[in-house]
């Protein structure tokens, strides 16, 4: 048990101090131990797509993503929703989400990245429930990420035939936060239709 925890702790220190060689070597040797080690997996992903081997770390996340003996906590979502973000990996984004809603709890900002995956994807009838269930906690979230969530909802109302509403969200977005980039690029495109 040491030595897994030990060398995963060691493998993080060398991916955040930009040893990227020595990571993937010290992640994987923990991996030969213990494959099913979430933490090792998670780091080894990130250690993949800073090499630029992006074909083996959406591997590593689909693995991640489908194991169902260990789930990610809510902690390691987060984490992984960000790499996949970064990557423009939006169709993992939403089946990561669509596995995990029901099993951890997502904390509220880290909906704002699957619902725009799924704007980006044209999804915007499942980006509406999540932006729904969102507004529930949205106690919890920042000015900036209130304006984000406020200019993505103007943006699946206006393309769900509700043009006055849409319009109305995407001002209130500006008036909450109009230094968040997200809301002038919706609002650029909700003006473009």
């Amino acid at each position: 048990q040491f030595y897994h925890t030990g060398h995963n702790d060691q493998g993080l220190l060398q991916l955040k101090t930009n040893q990227i060689d020595w990571a993937k070597s010290t992640l994987e040797k923990v991996l030969e131990i213990n494959p099913k080690n979430s933490d090792a997996n998670l780091f080894l992903t990130q250690t993949l797509y800073i090499k630029g081997n992006l074909e083996g770390a959406k591997n590593k996340a689909i693995g991640l993503i489908e194991d169902k003996e260990n789930f990610l906590t809510s902690q390691q979502y987060s984490t992984l929703q960000e790499m996949m973000y970064k990557n423009n990996e939006l169709d993992l984004i939403e089946s990561m989400y669509t596995i995990y809603v029901e099993k951890i709890e997502i904390p509220a900002n880290q909906n704002l990245i699957t619902i725009e995956a799924l704007v980006e994807l044209d999804k915007i009838n499942q980006a509406e429930a999540i932006i729904e269930k969102t507004n529930l906690a949205s106690s919890s979230l920042s000015k900036s990420e209130i304006a984000k969530l406020k200019a993505l909802s103007a943006y699946v109302m206006y393309n769900n035939n509700k043009k006055q509403e849409g319009l109305d969200a995407i001002a209130e977005a500006e008036v909450v936060d109009n230094t968040v980039a997200i809301v002038h690029y919706l609002k650029g495109k909700i003006m473009k239709e």
